[in-house]
């Protein structure tokens, strides 16, 4: 573990004159989801800057167009113990194998303990910053396409978001009856969450009992699904009887958020070792102890938790805090194993990268 160097989150512009800096912040709720009474314990410990000055008075007045910015203090990430691995490598792109429980991009909990950061931190020579062109999820190993020119970011996106880059992925499953073929077409989409905003990705499936749930004609139905459509190709790699698991492999043509951990759990299937996802697809919003690390919390929820974990270190549990599973949990094993697509800048020239899968994933 190590301690990063911060962040600072701007909270807008002051359009209406005149109001309190707390009234200000107070209104920032839904984005930062603090309460009141949070934002003026930031203020207090003056970690708030009203036009780049620190201001420790929570209801002093703010000007017109003041610029009002909170400033996050250091906290510890873990560290990468080992480097990136590229698979292939041109002057247009990169393709990398991402070891598990190495975020694709910077988020609440993590700034520096990052794929993007470590990129752009060894390759400051490359003609445009590296940028991932997809993500893979905090506990996901394998291949991740990343853009080193604007070119090759512009079209590599494209081909994503046209369906036209074929990913394939290994995983873990519940379940050594899993049939051989499956085509799971569920629709995926927020469904209502304790944390995180309120919400999170889930199964959505179409609401009429008579639909099959592999249906291989979900478009003719005439009842509108409430998420995106969505579709994975399962296949079985191997069985596993004296554990009751699978190896299989999963070609998603679309890449809705945790499409594979939800659509494997939909089918009754889930990843083994998955903490967040049930079978049927919907989240375990039953809160349980998890182990206490500053890296994993959230700005939302740091200090609204606070007395939380006073109460469940004061019963003896210290080191643990109780509160319900979140994506960035890992425990499942996940591997983006093959990835094809036409070359971002050379018409015709189609590349087929490969990760070789951890040995419980062969």
């Amino acid at each position: 573990m190590q301690k990063n160097h911060g962040r600072s989150y701007p909270c807008g512009k002051v359009v209406t004159s005149p109001t309190s800096l707390l009234q200000h912040l107070s209104t920032l709720s839904s984005h930062f989801h603090f309460s009141s009474s949070t934002w003026r314990r930031r203020v207090l410990r003056g970690e708030i800057s009203v036009n780049h000055e620190i201001t420790v008075d929570p209801q002093s007045p703010l000007p017109p167009m003041a610029i009002v910015h909170y400033h996050r203090a250091p906290w510890y990430e873990p560290i990468l113990s080992s480097p990136l691995i590229e698979l292939y490598r041109d002057e247009h792109l990169l393709a990398i194998h991402k070891p598990s429980g190495l975020p694709t991009m910077p988020s609440a909990s993590f700034i520096e303990y990052t794929t993007l950061h470590l990129l752009r931190s060894t390759m400051p020579d490359a003609s445009a910053p590296p940028q991932p062109v997809h993500r893979l999820g905090v506990g996901t190993s394998g291949v991740l396409l990343v853009a080193t020119s604007l070119q090759s970011r512009q079209s590599l996106s494209a081909a994503i978001r046209e369906r036209r880059v074929k990913k394939i992925y290994r995983a873990l499953v519940c379940g050594a009856n899993i049939p051989n073929y499956l085509r799971i077409d569920c629709p995926i989409g927020p469904v209502p969450f304790p944390i995180g905003g309120g919400s999170l990705h889930a199964a959505c499936p179409l609401p009429t009992a008579n639909l099959v749930k592999f249906s291989t004609n979900a478009a003719s139905a005439v009842i509108k699904p409430m998420g995106k459509p969505s579709l994975s190709l399962v296949r079985v790699v191997r069985r596993d009887w004296k554990e009751d698991t699978a190896v299989v492999e999963v070609e998603i043509p679309t890449g809705r958020p945790h499409q594979i951990r939800i659509h494997m759990a939909y089918c009754g299937h889930p990843l083994v070792g998955d903490p967040l996802y049930l079978s049927g697809g919907m989240p375990d919003c039953v809160p349980r102890m998890f182990p206490k690390q500053r890296s994993e919390e959230e700005v939302e929820e740091e200090e609204e938790e606070e007395e939380e974990e006073e109460n469940a270190d004061s019963s003896g549990s210290s080191g643990y805090t109780l509160r319900v599973p979140l994506p960035r949990d890992c425990g499942y094993s996940l591997h983006a194993h093959q990835i094809t697509f036409e070359h971002p800048t050379i018409e015709g020239k189609w590349i087929h990268i490969v990760a070789p899968p951890p040995e419980n994933l062969k």
